[in-house]
């Protein structure tokens, strides 16, 4: 299970990132049939099936090896593991851009600018355009993206179902090997909005998770590395 989290935290580490695929990490590191089989396999009958082996499970062994059993065979460990690796990756690569993106704009930009570059270098090679219809199917796709992009970046409203469909979209691009979910939501002016609430909300629970003891400790580490860099050198 390790390396599926190991394999969760390189899917989220890329979905974070605009212009790299989770998708295609799971694809390389040879998860993608697994994942797409697992969450195909999901089946909400059986999961209401296991409201009554659940209720009896601390009382009875058989409940429980019922309840392993199923959950093993729909792959919801795996899943479950994965989702972990996926969460905490995505929770410190947003950290990361966030600062990025307000102390050096340009240059985090430009990083994007440089990823979906290399994103479209390397799907150029499966791309043929040597019939007109694949050549007007081109032009049509990148001028959607072009003239939606502005209009979305200025008229999206910042209310919970617009999270919650663009967020949707973000995941389904997400599984799909060579399209990132996250230059989705940077097309709709929509990622940085979004990773700002993961900072905000992840810096809220860092706060709440305070103990006298954990400030008592940072303090005395303060105090040591001021008086261990202004302690003057013996002479």
């Amino acid at each position: 299970m390790v390396r599926v989290y190991l394999r969760g935290v390189a899917m989220g580490a890329a979905d974070a990132v605009p212009g790299v695929s989770g998708g295609t990490i799971a694809l390389i590191t040879g998860i993608y049939a697994r994942l797409i089989d697992a969450v195909a396999g999901l089946d909400p009958r059986a999961f209401l099936a296991l409201v009554g082996p659940v209720v009896r499970a601390p009382v009875d062994a058989a409940a429980r090896r019922t309840v392993r059993d199923e959950l093993v065979r729909m792959d919801v460990p795996f899943l479950c593991v994965l989702a972990v690796g996926v969460v905490s990756a995505v929770v410190t690569v947003a950290n990361v851009v966030q600062y990025a993106l307000s102390a050096y704009p340009v240059a985090t930009y430009a990083f994007f600018f440089g990823l979906v570059l290399a994103s479209v270098l390397l799907l150029a090679s499966d791309v043929r355009l040597g019939t007109p219809r694949h050549a007007v199917v081109a032009v049509v796709g990148f001028a959607l993206a072009f003239v939606a992009s502005g209009p979305a970046q200025s008229h999206l409203p910042a209310n919970p179902l617009t999270t919650f469909l663009v967020g949707a979209l973000a995941i389904c691009a997400m599984v799909l090997p060579g399209i990132s979910g996250s230059l989705i939501l940077l097309t709709l002016g929509e990622y940085d909005r979004l990773t700002g609430a993961v900072h905000a909300a992840s810096r809220r629970r860092s706060r709440a998770t305070r103990t006298p003891i954990s400030d008592c400790a940072r303090t005395v580490g303060r105090r040591a590395d001021v008086s261990l860099f202004t302690r003057r050198a013996p002479r």
